[in-house]
């Protein structure tokens, strides 16, 4: 989760990741809605968008910009394709490592 050498992603910078990829991506109120994409399916591909940023040495953090958007899209359709019923829109697991 770093950017730079010391330069870590804050708290506020999330929330508001959080609500930029909602506003996107949720099932009832996005501008492009994702069946099963809902508040706690987009914070898990948040989570893990993290960690992947941690390992790939390709990859780093814009701020929250279009591309972490794009790239944690990504991550939320494999999850919800993997892990959920969407008929149901309900998750089949209840943690994702």
């Amino acid at each position: 989760m770093i950017r730079n050498e010391g330069d870590k992603i804050t708290t506020i910078e999330l929330l508001k990741f959080g609500d930029y990829v909602s506003d996107f991506y949720d099932q009832d109120k996005g501008i492009y809605p994702i069946p099963g994409a809902n508040k706690g399916m987009i914070n898990v591909a948040i989570s893990k968008y993290l960690r992947d940023i941690d390992h790939n040495p390709y990859w780093s953090w814009g701020g929250g910009d279009s591309i972490d958007r794009e790239r944690t899209r990504d991550i939320l359709e494999y999850i919800i394709d993997k892990y959920s019923d969407i008929e149901k829109k309900k998750p089949k697991i209840k943690r994702i490592i």
